[in-house]
């Protein structure tokens, strides 16, 4: 920099010996003037502002100043610093051959403050660089500077002064006006190749937003000392309109994307500091197709209280959850920092659903679902169920909110609250996915048409790194030679053809009114088990609406089976009553134990004029961590476990609708793959 000054000084004392300021040429930095054009620190007459920022464009009354945001400020000459009037001078007095006068002047009080975008409004997908062509993956240099040297500006967070949400609802009710769905969606299918490397042990986040698809990927490295490469995140920002891809952002830090804005120009990505989660938020804007750092803050609570979630607003805002279950509002367009405006406590939950333009909040709450309106912060609706939802999801359209518990989805009608219907689906895990692709619904791997109430296909991806917009799948796919993003339409052709072929009326084996039998098989089970067990699968038949009839042709099978007997071996470890089997856990520290065990078995079966169609077991072994009551033996400890576990069957959910076994996955399956759909 002093270097810089130096030169600035003696071209200034050449230009005005060779002629006026008056007739001194405007223009850009560039070609062999591009040094005038590095990042510097500016600073105004009084002394009382200062700005780190690079030269866009000068002449003799006033020079636009490109900041690190990536907006323009304009700024009177004659407002600046002494050094900083000279530097100009020595630019404009070697620019002369080069530029055009150009006008215009900003009087705000704080010569730096506000600015204009970089440029104005536009495609940027049509500038993408190709992925490709490595000289064409090269960006302008206005992009590059405006880069930087890969630092991210970190910027401290207002806590005091936000104001409380009341989340917790009471009672059902609804006041939501409206709420806006996305726009349809235009994409094609496509395989987009990019140099962003994935190594086996990074981690790989990708999300995706905008009506022509700006897809944002990330591969990052957390905690990996040991390896060469250490800390790490890599970003590359994709164009399905033109099948490209950005050149490859590089930062020393972990940082994963978290959350897309609806227009796909900002980005936010947490400081990952363990298990995929942390404190710091960095925001990033896409510029002309390329990753440019906006600025960073800490967001979380700290240690135990790190940031799961995360989702933007209208207005230049961001919502977070942390681990303690705070969501808060990030007012991020304060030039004080970004300042906490609101905040609530949700219980029990580490995430939430969010309309596509940000407007409403749905969170599982219990056995409710409460809404929040995101301007005030305000609960504007409740649903109140039978049953908690562990999944949630809103319709791209706004107009639908699918609820899920295992086996069954319902939906909701969004401009009243009021359910519509119930759909039964084969997916008992709680935690499954629940996705709406267009105007079908993609629970677990089975994508169901939700007005017929039907299994269509069933779609493995195994990237388990993809978004969702209107009825196309985004996937990504890395190694250690590049990322691959593919962009597939679901349902597939030939499974919509084959759709039509499942009649909603005669698919299903089983539905509440109808018969089952039951058969019992309990070994050498204590009889008062076996009494429990008839009991509970009594009220299960009954719960689902089925009639228990001995000569029906629908058999349920409930099955109590011990096995044959094994041996384990536990290691004590100092300071712990725990036992853990050698291999398992910590490093054993203390003395080791052989017990014997017999494991017991519960299963049950459902088959429909002989066709399996429901299976659950569950198997009461030993465990593979053990804690003994005081005075205890080890053997008497894995006895009290390894014993019939009636409550098994009642805590089983048993699905009212079951579909029959050749239409239970739909009438198919393919895979996603980086090459594309594979049957």
């Amino acid at each position: 920099m002093m270097q810089l000054r130096n030169i600035s000084r003696s071209l200034s004392l050449m230009a005005i010996a060779s002629f006026a300021v008056e007739m001194i040429q405007a223009g850009e930095p560039t070609g062999p003037l591009v040094a005038f054009a590095n990042k510097r620190d500016w600073a105004d007459k009084s002394g009382k502002f200062t700005i780190e920022a690079s030269l866009h464009w000068a002449d003799a009354k006033e020079i636009k100043l490109l900041k690190s945001d990536g907006k323009i400020v304009t700024v009177p000459l004659d407002k600046m610093s002494q050094p900083d009037q000279a530097f100009i001078e020595g630019f404009l007095a070697a620019e002369k051959a080069f530029a055009k006068v150009k006008g215009g002047a900003d009087q705000a009080e704080n010569p730096f403050a506000g600015g204009v975008p970089s440029e104005p409004p536009s495609d940027r997908s049509k500038v993408m660089p190709k992925s490709v062509d490595r000289s064409a993956n090269m960006p302008s240099e206005k992009l590059r500077t405006a880069r930087g040297n890969g630092s991210i500006e970190k910027r401290e967070a207002i806590l005091n002064g936000a104001r409380p949400m009341p989340i917790t609802p009471s009672r059902e009710f609804w006041s939501i006006p409206s709420i806006t769905g996305s726009s349809k969606t235009t994409l094609e299918e496509s395989i987009i190749p990019t140099l962003m490397p994935k190594p086996f042990f990074s981690g790989l986040s990708l999300f995706a937003a905008g009506r022509t698809a700006t897809i944002v990927a990330n591969a990052y490295q957390q905690g990996k000392p040991s390896r060469e490469s250490g800390d790490y995140s890599k970003f590359v920002v994709a164009s399905e309109s033109m099948r490209e891809s950005s050149s490859v952002v590089e930062f020393k830090e972990p940082w994963k994307l978290m959350a897309i804005r609806p227009d796909g120009k900002r980005v936010a990505a947490v400081r990952v500091e363990g298990f995929d989660k942390g404190n710091d938020v960095a925001l990033f804007d896409i510029v002309e197709g390329e990753l440019i750092p906006a600025f960073q803050f800490t967001a979380g609570g700290g240690s135990w209280d790190e940031l799961h979630w995360a989702a933007f607003l209208p207005g230049d805002r961001l919502a977070t959850i942390s681990q303690k279950h705070n969501l808060t509002f990030w007012d991020l367009a304060n030039p004080a920092g970004p300042t906490a405006v609101r905040r609530g406590s949700i219980s029990g939950r580490f995430s939430a659903e969010i309309t596509t333009e940000g407007e409403y909040i749905a969170m599982p709450i219990g056995k409710s679902i409460a809404f929040l309106e995101t301007t005030e912060g305000k609960l504007v609706g409740c649903i109140q169920r039978d049953q908690e939802a562990t999944q949630i999801a809103f319709s791209a359209d706004a107009k639908t909110l699918a609820a899920f518990h295992p086996f069954t989805i319902k939906l909701y009608s969004l401009s009243d609250g009021k359910e519509i219907r119930t759909i039964a689906v084969s997916e008992g895990n709680p935690g499954a996915s629940v996705r709406w692709v267009g105007n079908h619904l993609w629970v677990g791997s089975v994508l169901y048409d939700i007005e017929r109430g039907v299994p269509i296909w069933t779609y493995d991806n195994p990237s388990k790194t993809s978004a969702i917009l209107g009825d196309y799948v985004i996937s990504g796919f890395g190694n250690d030679n590049g990322t691959t993003i593919v962009v597939n339409r679901l349902p597939h052709d030939e499974a919509l053809r084959a759709s039509k072929e499942i009649d909603p009326k005669t698919a299903y084996a089983i539905q509440p009114g109808d018969s089952v039998s039951v058969e019992y098989d309990f070994g050498d089970a204590p009889f008062d088990t076996q009494d429990e067990i008839r009991k509970v699968i009594a009220n299960k038949i009954k719960g689902v609406g089925w009639k228990l009839e001995d000569e029906s042709t629908n058999t349920i099978r409930v099955q109590l089976k011990q096995g044959k007997q094994e041996e384990v071996e536990y290691f004590t470890r100092n300071g712990f009553p725990f036992f853990a089997p050698f291999g398992l856990g910590p490093r054993p520290s203390g003395p080791s134990e052989k017990v014997q065990f017999q494991p017991w078995l519960h299963s049950l079966k459902i088959s429909s004029e002989g066709q399996q169609v429901f299976q659950a077991s569950n198997n009461r072994s030993a465990p593979s961590y053990l804690q003994s009551k005081e005075g205890e033996s080890t053997q008497a400890a894995v006895n009290r476990i390894c014993q019939p576990f009636p409550e098994y069957f009642s805590t089983l959910a048993i699905p009212p609708h079951l579909l029959k076994a050749e239409f239970q996955g739909g009438l198919g399956k393919s895979k996603i793959t980086g090459e594309g759909l594979r049957q």
